[in-house]
């Protein structure tokens, strides 16, 4: 069950000293990280192709945010000592905490310099997340879902890991505009600091209050139009000081953490992440592959303004605060469960966001359980625009003619084109037919335009039935026309922000 313990006895100037002295922080070190980020490099390059703000913007949140935090937590730990007051938690573990905090800030602004590859940016999040974990002590050893407690056992450390890096991760991907992750940053702090107030967690409500400081004073340079974003070292360390905070809330009396609290607190990071993934893999991308699908980017495309956006990410953020803090005061987290699922069906019901996921979905079960033995061509196949209006349907049926003309054994159709806010998905396989892989053959076609592949044609083939070099001949002119195509649509214009 949730838990809830007395109320501290706090008044207003103890909680808005760390407050103020991180927004104090944040506010003075901004502008002057912000000059220094030019000549060091720091800055996010626009490329034509997903980020389309017209000139380079310095990325040095996370050394703006993890600043606000180490001295506010100074101070305190200074008039603690001062005061010898007994209510200072062990230097090592606050060490390890904000150590590892320290640790992503610092793979944060490498990527941001030097664009690290993805598993070496994951090999950094992992040594962070250690040190929470292990010497930082901050390991879920059960959960609470509806109400229920479930004992994790042997799978405590796994699944501490996997919530980290997974809250990582999310907020990075869902840093994509202007204010937007600073936003989501801030009201989930405010939250926190609720919670910890009334849970009487001194540590968290101190990190909370001045996580909220610090974020807010960065929102002044942040919010749009953004002089200065929150770049990787920002964003990934929000998401892991929101879960970190989250999991230490629940830490008295060895209650179970309620699923509900880090989900509420970075439900639109969720939310964005879990479409991401099921985008990418059911159109047979890698999960790191850059697109315009995400939350902001809808939005943007509905005629939502950076600003306005901002702004229902905030209202969004303060439905599901309020949810989650009568779900810690009912001691019932199904009020916090009930309130995210309607949120969810509501993005996809006004067309907001989800809408193209649900229809891969749809597609790819729809195809799974078709007909094995139609000869149809349409029977194994699907086709799904998840953005903009090219006459791809067009291409794509003279493709599907061809393929069944040449007996191949499967085709595919790819358009990524996030400058253009132009995506479409479609796939075919002969049904009824397995091929040996080792006796088949396949084929990728890219298809470049200034320098960027922006498209696939893919074909799979038995080699009785057609040559390889007869197949490519035949669709080279449908290739052509491809690319003609690509080259007749025209980017989007619109307002320019920053674009994940």
């Amino acid at each position: 069950m949730l838990f809830l313990a007395e109320t501290p006895a706090l008044n207003l100037a103890e909680l808005a000293w760390p407050f103020l002295c991180a927004l104090a922080t944040a506010l003075v070190l901004t502008p002057l990280l912000r000059r220094w980020a030019v000549p060091l490099g720091l800055v996010d390059k626009p490329d034509g192709h997903r980020k389309i703000h017209k000139d380079p913007v310095p990325r040095v949140g996370g050394l703006v945010v993890m600043a606000g935090l180490l001295f506010t937590t100074l101070l305190w730990i200074w008039w603690q000592v001062s005061s010898s007051s007994s209510d200072l938690p062990p230097i090592g573990r606050l060490a390890s905490l904000l150590g590892g905090v320290g640790i992503l800030v610092l793979v944060g602004v490498l990527d941001d310099r030097f664009e690290l590859r993805g598993r070496h940016k994951l090999l950094g999040q992992i040594v962070a997340v250690t040190l929470v974990v292990l010497p930082g002590g901050l390991r879920v050893d059960q959960i609470e879902f509806m109400t229920r407690p479930i004992p994790l056992g042997p799978l405590a450390i796994p699944f501490s890991y996997f919530l980290f890096l997974g809250a990582i991760n999310a907020a990075n991907l869902l840093d994509g505009m202007d204010g937007l992750l600073t936003s989501v940053g801030v009201v989930g702090a405010v939250t926190l600091a609720v919670l910890a107030y009334l849970s009487g967690q001194t540590l968290t409500l101190l990190l909370a209050v001045a996580l909220a400081g610090a974020l807010l004073g960065f929102l002044t340079y942040n919010r749009p139009p953004a002089s200065v974003y929150l770049g990787d070292s920002g964003s990934m360390s929000v998401g892991l000081l929101l879960t970190m905070m989250a999991v230490n809330l629940e830490r008295k009396d060895d209650a179970p953490l309620p699923l509900a609290l880090p989900v509420c607190l970075l439900f639109l990071p969720i939310l964005d992440t879990a479409a991401a993934i099921i985008r990418r893999k059911l159109t047979g991308k890698s999960i790191y592959t850059a697109d315009r699908g995400h939350l902001h980017h809808c939005l943007a495309r509905a005629g939502w303004k950076p600003a306005h956006v901002m702004i229902l990410v905030a209202f969004l953020g303060l439905v599901t605060s309020s949810a989650l803090v009568l779900a810690f005061r009912w001691r019932d987290d199904r009020v916090a469960w009930l309130t995210l699922a309607l949120l969810g069906i509501g993005f996809v019901a006004f067309d907001l966001f989800g809408k193209s996921e649900c229809r891969l979905i749809y597609a790819r079960l729809r195809q799974t359980f078709s007909s094995n033995g139609s000869t149809d061509g349409d029977s194994s196949s699907m086709q799904v625009r998840l953005q903009g209006s090219g006459p791809w349907e067009e291409l794509w049926e003279e493709l599907l003619a061809k393929a069944l003309e040449l007996n191949l054994q499967g085709v595919t159709l790819d358009v990524n084109m996030p400058v253009a806010h132009e995506a479409f998905h479609a796939r075919w396989k002969r049904p009824g037919i397995k091929l040996d892989s080792d006796k088949c053959w396949k084929t990728e076609l890219p298809v470049v335009l200034r320098s960027m592949v922006v498209g696939k044609i893919s074909l799979q083939g038995d080699p009785q039935d057609e040559t390889v070099w007869r197949v490519l001949a035949q669709i080279q002119p449908l290739l052509a026309r491809f690319e003609q195509m690509i080259q007749a649509q025209q980017p989007v214009k619109g307002p320019v922000h920053q674009l994940a």
